[in-house]
Formats: structure tokens, C-alpha cells, sequence
């Protein structure tokens, strides 16, 4: 999910959301049904070298917001352009069925059988892209009509707890960039579906299964999900980023990842299984996981504005959450993510009742 807070807007930031928790209870104990959204603090605050708590009722509250503006046109833009390429489709389908209903009925049982055959599948496939067609112009005017363009109207929470950017948190080094947003019950609780990821229309079902096994035989990492939409569940372990059990096309250990990003939408990566360990300008050093691009010819696997992104396995297994990259010309040649077991462990420091896994508000 695309997001932007009022504080950061004036920078144009964006990110995404890396999950959702159902508190369970709070800090004294006492029964919540509140429910947290969780991102990088960068995304969620402009300064990001102090702790910040949300302090309650009467407390001005830090509104986190779904989509920035860049990443809203982008989304009007997107509809339109399938609306134009079903209306292609459309028009295509439609000439060909006068085409074939105007051809002589051949004498031969076999081809006119397959005549007949022909027009209706395309038949279907025309009432189906009309269908489409419906759906998403119904899509734009409720867009348009609710005023949705206007920023203020997509507040979705606020901003809960953000503590500092650090290295230093129990002699890990790794980066603790991490913060929460309350999200808003009246917005969220009819839809709301736990950690789900749609893994959308960009890959065919064959494509990303192919992606997944670069060799034959070993284990089962990924099945298409029946609905496009695969449940995240549990982190990869420890052990399992130190000795990967997989392999890339050319023999080397790894897992195999995704991510659905802000920016890039849905890409596929591969962690090789050796953390980076990087040093900054002043002699800061820390130690992230290292997602490579899948190959030379898949793209990048991450870029600017798809910080807070979870990273996970085929089979929805957390691996960590993006939070920078080694940037290669206008993208990132290799993406930086701290690991999902420990980003946990951190979280559940602050709400130690916190369900991961909970489907429904």
C-alpha cells in the first residue's frame, strides 16, 4: 500500500506499508482493538534523529495518508490506459466476430464446427472486456466524484510511534528504521484482510512461477495463489538467510523474493544468503540483508519511494523491510532491508501482545 504523511509531503516522500498488527492489548494491560500499520520511520517522519510517541487524545496527531500525489496521478493515469487497451481489445474482438458470422458456413462439418466455436469464444472475451471496461470506468468516475484527488481526503491513520533511525540497538548493527501509524477502523474494517499481498496483473501465473524455479527439483518455494492474493505468514528464520536452500540458474544458493513497492510495484529479487556490511560518511557502520536484481534483463528490483516495502519469500514467509539501496543509475543495483525476524522482535519490544496474523479487523 502506497503512503505519504502530512509532515513530508512538502519533500514529495512517499513509501509503503510493510504490514499490518492487531495490538491485542495496551501498554497497562487493558483490552485494544486498535490496529497498526507499520513503515520505515523515514517515511512516517521528516526528522528521524529523535524518538516520537504519540501522546493522545488532544495531541495533534501526524496524518499518514494513502498515495502522495505522484503516486495518485500515477494510478488515474493507470486506469485509463487499461480502459484504452480493453476499448482496443473491444474493438478488435467485435470485427473479427462480423468477419466470422459473415464468412460462408463451410460445407465440412469439422471447420464449420470450428467456426461456430470460434465466434463464441470471442463472444466471451468481448462481454468480458466490455465487463472490464465497466469496472474500471466506474472506478474512475467514483475517484473523480468523491474527491479522492484531494489529499486531505485520504488520511488513513496517524502516526503512533517512530522511534530514531539506528545501528547500534543490541550490538546487532542492524538498521532500525522502523515505525507505526494507527490506522483509521472506519476506513479499514469492512475490507480489511490481514497481510495479504495482490500480486496484480503484471506477471502472468506462469511467468512468476518460472522466476521461482530457475532449476529443477528441490522444494516447493511458490504456488500461484487461486485469487492473485498470497498471505504473508511467519519470517524466514535466521538460519535460513545464513544457508539459503535454493538455487539460481547458475547453481549459486539463494531465495528467491518479491516485494510490492510504492514505486515498482510488484518485482521479484534474489537474496543470496551474504549480509552487506556498509559503513557510511562518518564511520557509522551497519549490517543489512542484500536483495540483488533477479538477472541483467528483470529491471531493478527496488528504487526511490519504495522504502517500508516487506520483502517476502514465494511462500509469504517474511524476509525483511527495504529501506535503501546502492543506487546504478536511476535505480537501485542492489536493495538494503533489515531483516523480518528482528524488525518483529523490535516491534514486539513496544507492543508485546501484538498479532501478526489476525484476517479480519
Amino acid at each position: 500500500m502506497p503512503i505519504t504523511t502530512v509532515e513530508r509531503e512538502a519533500a514529495d516522500a512517499q513509501g509503503s506499508v510493510s504490514l499490518f498488527f492487531h495490538e491485542n492489548k495496551d501498554k497497562l494491560g487493558a483490552p485494544s482493538a486498535k490496529v497498526f500499520g507499520v513503515s520505515n520511520c523515514h517515511v512516517l517522519r521528516e526528522d528521524t534523529s529523535v524518538e516520537y510517541e504519540y501522546k493522545g487524545a488532544g495531541a495533534p496527531p501526524q496524518h499518514v495518508r494513502l498515495a502522495g500525489f505522484r503516486r495518485f496521478q500515477r494510478g488515474l493515469g493507470e486506469i485509463k490506459v487499461s480502459i484504452g487497451g480493453y476499448g482496443t481489445d473491444a474493438d478488435l474482438l467485435a470485427r473479427e466476430i462480423v468477419e466470422l458470422e459473415a464468412k460462408p458456413k463451410s460445407e465440412d462439418l469439422e471447420e464449420a464446427a470450428e467456426d461456430e466455436a470460434a465466434v463464441e469464444a470471442k463472444r466471451e472475451k468481448l462481454a468480458k472486456a466490455k465487463k472490464d471496461i465497466g469496472v474500471l470506468e466506474a472506478s474512475y468516475k467514483d475517484t473523480i466524484d468523491n474527491q479522492w484527488g484531494d489529499i486531505a481526503r485520504r488520511n488513513i491513520g496517524h502516526v503512533d510511534w517512530a522511534p530514531e533511525i539506528s545501528v547500534d540497538v543490541q550490538s546487532r548493527k542492524y538498521t532500525k528504521d522502523i515505525g507505526t501509524f494507527e490506522i483509521d477502523a472506519a476506513k479499514f474494517k469492512a475490507q480489511f484482510k490481514g497481510n495479504v499481498v495482490d500480486l496484480g496483473s503484471k506477471f502472468t501465473p506462469r511467468q512468476l512461477t518460472d522466476m521461482f524455479y530457475p532449476q529443477n527439483g528441490g522444494r516447493t518455494t511458490f504456488k500461484f495463489p487461486t485469487n492473485r492474493q498470497l498471505r504473508t505468514n511467519g519470517c524466514v528464520t535466521r538460519e535460513l538467510l545464513a544457508v539459503p536452500d535454493c538455487f539460481d540458474r547458475n547453481g549459486e544458493p539463494c531465495l528467491i523474493v518479491m516485494k510490492d513497492g510504492n514505486t515498482t510495484d510488484l518485482t521479484v529479487g534474489r537474496y543470496a544468503g551474504l549480509e552487506a556490511y556498509l559503513c557510511d560518511n562518518l564511520g557509522i557502520e551497519s549490517i543489512e540483508l542484500a536483495i540483488y536484481n533477479y538477472d541483467t534483463q528483470s529491471g531493478p528490483f527496488s528504487a526511490k519511494g519504495d522504502s517500508g516495502s516487506l520483502i517476502f519469500d514465494g511462500q509469504g514467509h517474511m524476509v525483511g523491510i527495504l529501506h535503501s539501496g546502492m543506487p546504478k543509475g536511476g535505480s537501485n543495483h542492489v536493495t538494503y532491508a533489515t531483516p523480518a525476524w528482528w524488525a518483529i522482535e523490535q516491534l514486539k519490544l513496544k507492543y508485546p501482545h501484538a498479532d501478526f496474523d489476525r484476517t479480519a479487523f
